[in-house]
């Protein structure tokens, strides 16, 4: 994370928050080195601007708390479609042994889906750019509703669409046998959700709110209720685009969205596989030690044999 998303502080958050059990300084110290050094080592090559160049607009206003809190909210929920949606698609490729079958069928979802949407073509750093600048023309590009693009309600259903099948899409690419990851499907969600709201706010006449701020924030939401890890969450978006006069808000969704998906998921796309076979290590050290014995290991069985006399 320290070297691809050029995040050092949020790599240290994410590994205390999401991998390590115990906090140590002799862990601790290893940790902070190898980010350092990952860090560096991508400047070096890669240069030190963010990834996703962030202007901000407008300060936090107090005034938006409910619309961060709606965000918040609808993040939560979105990652417990995710998380559903990834389970049940893993599932159905594992029954599916023939791995030419598996990518046939892959292959044609998603030439479907991008036929559908073209916006859903690749990593999606592009779209994700676009929205934070608050420009949605990617809905249309190339699109088969190219004509309609300046009707509000088709904007809206392009962009709903768009967000419920980059779920489906990022899906099928993993259980299919292709490359990809959870990071970038929950940026490019959450890019396109909190701009996805700012549009309705303002072309629906509730309040002028500023496209790039939600869409920023609604980032760091989904990463928060996707990864269950909202203090990796906020930091990330801070060290993606520079954006930390947004603290407050990303602190406020994040922390929603996070404590929305417990409620319906209480484990992150990562730990619920482990968490159904029972494997799962947890921050909780005598629950750890519990579920890293075998009785069988236990019990003591080199007795002697007593022999009736």
């Amino acid at each position: 994370m320290a070297a691809i998303f050029k995040a050092p502080i949020a790599a240290v958050v994410f590994a205390l928050e999401v991998i390590m059990l115990d906090l140590t300084m002799a862990s601790l110290v290893p940790l902070l080195i190898t980010t350092t050094t990952a860090a560096l080592t991508s400047y070096f090559f890669l240069g030190q601007d963010v990834i996703y160049p962030f202007e901000l607009v407008e300060k936090f206003n107090l005034s938006r708390v409910p619309y961060y809190t709606i965000l918040g909210i609808a993040a939560g929920l979105l990652s417990v479609y995710f998380t559903k949606v990834f389970m049940y698609t893993d599932s159905f490729f594992e029954k599916i042994k023939n791995i030419w079958v598996r990518l046939l069928i892959g292959g044609l979802s998603l030439g479907l889906l991008i036929y559908l949407f073209p916006a859903l073509y690749g990593e999606g750093y592009e779209v994700i750019n676009s929205a934070i600048q608050g420009n949605w023309e990617f809905l249309f590009n190339r699109s088969l509703f190219y004509g309609l693009h300046d009707n509000v309600w088709v904007i809206i259903s392009l962009f709903s669409g768009l967000i419920l099948l980059k779920v489906v899409a990022s899906s099928v690419t993993l259980g299919a046998g292709g490359i990809g990851g959870i990071f970038a499907p929950s940026l490019f969600i959450g890019a396109n959700l909190g701009l996805l709201l700012a549009f309705i706010l303002n072309h629906l006449g509730v309040e002028n709110v500023p496209y790039a701020n939600f869409a920023v924030v609604g980032m760091g939401a989904m990463i928060a209720g996707i990864l269950h890890a909202p203090l990796t969450a906020i930091f990330l978006i801070g060290d993606l685009t520079g954006g930390y006069g947004l603290f407050l808000p990303l602190m406020i969704t994040s922390t929603l969205s996070y404590a929305t998906a417990r409620i319906f998921m209480p484990h992150s796309v990562y730990t619920i596989q482990l968490a159904a076979k029972k494997q799962l290590i947890t921050h909780h050290k005598d629950q750890a030690a519990l579920t890293l014995m075998k009785v069988e290991q236990l019990l003591e069985t080199n007795f002697k044999t007593v022999k009736k006399t």
